[in-house]
């Protein structure tokens, strides 16, 4: 029977965290950053800052408007640093785990939308089920889990920015 440590389980990759890695089982890649990135907890802290009365006033909770744009800022400043498929081609991506098809964030109208903190703020503000997909990755373990980003680089060739191990897994 093959030993098991808790770290096989929940070691994470430090590098790749801090890095940012692709995720390309949405429908626009993203490149994310683990919460435990000096990025996201640099973002984390200046929050925290300047949601500090608001939190104090709530007696220890914002009320849902400030939650909701905390968790926002949270994400389009820190834990998502770009996205679309042109921008993880030229970040080394593969095309092959990228969609065939669209694949660049657009507005309503069609628009091509470029990676900037106030067009993430205004996609995550505008589409609450996206900001949740987006949150529930960020916060899952397997996304820079390390055994998992291991396991990937034994069954493909690696492209300069490592890319989420769910897009890597799932069927083509």
């Amino acid at each position: 029977m093959a030993k098991s440590s808790i770290y096989d389980r929940y070691e994470q990759d430090l590098t790749v965290g801090e890095q940012g890695m692709w995720i390309t089982d949405l429908l626009v890649p993203l490149k994310m950053h683990a919460q435990t990135s000096k990025r996201v907890r640099a973002v984390q802290a200046d929050l925290d800052k300047k949601y500090r009365q608001a939190l104090l006033a709530g007696g220890g909770e914002l009320p849902f408007d400030k939650a909701e744009k905390k968790v926002t800022e949270l994400l389009s400043r820190g834990i998502v640093s770009n996205w679309g498929k042109k921008a993880a081609l030229a970040d080394g991506v593969p095309a092959a785990k990228l969609p065939e098809t669209g694949g660049e964030m657009t507005d309503r109208d069609g628009n091509e939308l470029p990676y900037t903190v106030e067009n993430a703020t205004r996609v995550f503000m505008d589409l609450p089920l996206f900001r949740g997909a987006v949150l529930g990755i960020s916060n899952s373990e397997e996304t820079f889990r390390k055994s998992a980003l291991e396991e990937l680089k034994g069954n493909s060739v690696a492209p300069s920015a490592p890319i989420s191990p769910s897009a890597e897994t799932s069927p083509a």
